[in-house]
């Protein structure tokens, strides 16, 4: 089993707003048969859209769409509105052509390889943005321009991380109350620049960081709900091993078997945020952990 995998056990219910339609079953968009389209299989309100067919405008509620292309994604945006937009497959590089998308609140890219910039969505008017599977966007400074964002969602897919080069720009989002960040990378900083995300309720994150960082936010967000700001969560495994010691590295436990172990994983644990509580200046770089492995 891979890192990344074993890092998503425990994962919580908060998990996604939109959760990917192209992988439910059954599928949102019920019994719907579709017909395979070459600008895009495209499905707004239970029904099936071709761009060819269409002498003008179109509007909706959610609008799903397969594989569309850099061709197809001007005329998409100028004759589809919806308040939601969720691709999958995406052949797209610039997104500048959102801009025409009236009404557009809830955005959902997923697996575009292609996608590099981001800047065009710093002028959107988002209260929703999912990012997952795209590997070549490393910038997030124009997410952190989306001042309505809400909700934004990070992920890589199950053989690939996404990466950011830094996870600051996030912190300049005002009303952001619920992230995801899920098989990421963070090239600097790690998660310590989420601690000035003062309104997040809710977070969801992998276990791929310093066991430091979580203890780190534990203190500086206190009412975030996280699950990963505990020493341990429950693996799910019914055998052997049935807690996963929080942090890159750590080890699964036995909670019958390994109790001292555990028992000195939480010692640590609150030792962490018992110095991060009375320095206030303390960063989890700073700090080498002496947890037993």
């Amino acid at each position: 089993m891979s890192d990344f995998v074993l890092s998503c056990i425990g994962r919580s219910p908060l998990e996604a707003m939109f959760p990917n339609p192209f992988h439910q079953a059954p599928a949102p968009w019920g019994k719907l048969q579709i017909i395979h389209d070459e600008d895009a299989m495209i499905i707004l309100d239970g029904r099936q859209i071709r761009l060819k067919e269409l002498s003008g405008p179109v509007k909706g509620k959610v609008a799903y769409v397969g594989g569309i292309h850099r061709k197809s994604f001007a005329r998409f945006c100028a004759l589809i509105a919806a308040e939601r937009m969720d691709f999958y497959e995406m052949r797209v590089d610039d997104l500048s052509a959102l801009r025409c998308a009236r009404g557009l609140c809830h955005l959902a890219i997923r697996w575009n390889t292609k996608l590099q910039d981001a800047a065009p969505l710093a002028k959107l008017k988002l209260r929703t943005l999912i990012l997952e599977q795209t590997p070549r966007l490393r910038d997030l400074t124009p997410v952190g321009r989306i001042r309505e964002l809400e909700y934004f969602e990070f992920a890589g897919g199950w053989s690939s991380a996404n990466v950011a080069n830094s996870l600051a720009p996030l912190a300049q989002l005002p009303k952001l109350t619920r992230m995801s960040l899920v098989n990421v990378r963070v090239k600097n900083g790690g998660l310590v620049p989420l601690s000035r995300c003062r309104k997040l309720q809710k977070l969801e994150v992998s276990n791929q960081f310093p066991t430091e960082e979580y203890a780190f936010l534990s203190v500086r967000l206190p009412k975030t709900r996280c699950r990963k700001f505990s020493v341990w969560v429950k693996s799910g495994a019914t055998g052997k091993d049935d807690v996963m010691i929080v942090g890159s590295r750590k080890p699964f436990l036995n909670s019958k078997l390994d109790r001292e172990k555990i028992k000195r994983y939480e010692r640590e644990f609150d030792r962490l945020r018992s110095r991060f509580a009375s320095d206030k200046s303390l960063q989890p770089s700073a700090l080498r952990s002496n947890v037993t492995r």
